[in-house]
């Protein structure tokens, strides 16, 4: 009894030893698929015509030339940002930013975008090990009354 009771046990913890090993080799399967870009965000002063760093603005990430959603974050208040995203088979995404900005108390709807960033062939890269994409965005447009 004493004999079948620890090969069951044996078996039981080789079950679950193999089920963590299976799991732990599909996780890092996942990891090796996940590609970082960062940069800065900024939006074109119409006042001025000068860059300036675009707060709290959200990025995007889309498959290239789809509405295929990868992805989003939010900028910090010096305008960058990071994202880490699922590797494509293609290796190409869409970045685009929209949003509403007060500039010289004139409400302004800001939207910019980089398209077709690609993670093929040697992909420009910062200190961290990220592809470098700026984003520069165009506030031409004045937002309608309601959201001034």
């Amino acid at each position: 009894m004493r004999h079948s009771l620890s090969s069951l046990i044996g078996a039981i913890m080789l079950v679950v030893a193999v089920s963590l090993c299976a799991f732990a080799q599909s996780e890092s399967e996942l990891q090796t698929g996940v590609v970082c870009v960062q940069g800065k965000v900024f939006y074109r002063s119409p006042v001025d015509a000068g860059l300036v760093p675009y707060p709290e603005v959200t990025v995007s990430a889309w498959r290239h030339g789809t509405e295929e959603g990868l992805g989003e974050t939010k900028t910090g208040a010096d305008g960058a940002y990071r994202i880490d995203l699922p590797v494509q088979q293609d290796g190409r995404v869409d970045l685009r930013v929209w949003g509403a900005q007060r500039i010289g108390g004139t409400g302004f709807y800001c939207r910019g975008a980089a398209e077709d960033v690609s993670f093929g062939g040697v992909p420009p890269k910062s200190e961290s090990g990220c592809i470098e994409v700026d984003i520069v965005t165009e506030c031409d447009d004045r937002v309608p009354h309601r959201f001034r």
